[in-house]
């Protein structure tokens, strides 16, 4: 998806934001799986607006360089206030551009499934990390749609997330024969939202690349049957989702 084309980089943080709460179990499971004394460089590939960006300088005492496609994502970015050692550069998963051995974590944040060429953004993480330097990667796969909360509001998401997201072992084949030993791959427990109101108005913003995907009429009509379903889901607490983290180290 070209985002710059669209008018989701506007939207992308009310629609996409992570509470503090959830944002901090995110941070925990990632560090202890990437120790904080081995990272003092970060690549935010994908980076987008920034969601992960000023958190993980945060949480490493780390210089990081967010590269994004998308002009307007980085506009959005470059907006904010960030903490030292935070800058932005244009560029893709493809072809980064950064110097040879410039980082010790490469991060991916739900970005895997919108880049064309796997195998060579594969590569450029290789080229990018110094010798046992890591790759981290937030990501759904293939295997964790039926799980999807909306599937059942927006059926046609079905199909193209069958086509976009990739599978699990394709992942960890791909950096494998990139020159990296997989460390992990777990199902992360992530609350989407509070409660069911809050996630029917994050959806409303459709900063969701599958549900830009889809036909207009079935986006409208399917946000319209979840806000009638407010009232009755009152009380049932947060909005459930896994994700996938993916560790690899790179090989010395």
């Amino acid at each position: 998806m070209d985002y710059d084309k669209t008018a989701m980089p506007a939207a992308y943080d009310r629609g996409r934001s992570h509470a503090p709460d959830v944002l901090e179990h995110w941070l925990a499971i990632i560090e202890s799986h990437i120790p904080r004394a081995d990272v003092n460089h970060i690549v935010d590939l994908g980076c987008g607006t920034g969601r992960m960006t000023g958190p993980l300088a945060e949480r490493y005492g780390a210089e990081v360089i967010g590269i994004d496609p998308s002009a307007d994502m980085l506009a959005q970015a470059r907006a904010k206030t960030w903490p030292a050692g935070v800058r932005f550069e244009q560029g893709s998963a493809e072809d980064v551009p950064l110097a040879n051995h410039c980082c010790d974590l490469v991060f991916l944040s739900m970005v895997y499934h919108h880049i064309t060429d796997k195998v060579a953004a594969a590569r450029e993480c290789r080229r990018l990390c110094r010798d046992n330097g890591y790759v981290g990667m937030r990501q759904p796969s293939r295997e964790q749609i039926p799980d999807y909360t909306y599937l059942p509001y927006f059926p046609s998401v079905e199909a193209i997330a069958a086509v976009r997201l990739p599978a699990r072992q394709a992942v960890m084949e791909t950096f494998v024969e990139a020159g990296f030993n997989a460390v992990a791959r777990i199902a992360v427990d992530h609350q989407v939202a509070p409660n069911w109101a809050d996630y029917v108005e994050k959806l409303a913003h459709r900063a969701d690349s599958f549900l830009a995907s889809i036909p207009d009429a079935e986006f409208t009509a399917g946000l319209a049957r979840m806000r009638e379903e407010i009232p009755r889901r009152r009380g049932q607490g947060p909005v459930p989702s896994k994700i996938d983290l993916f560790v690899f180290q790179a090989i010395a």
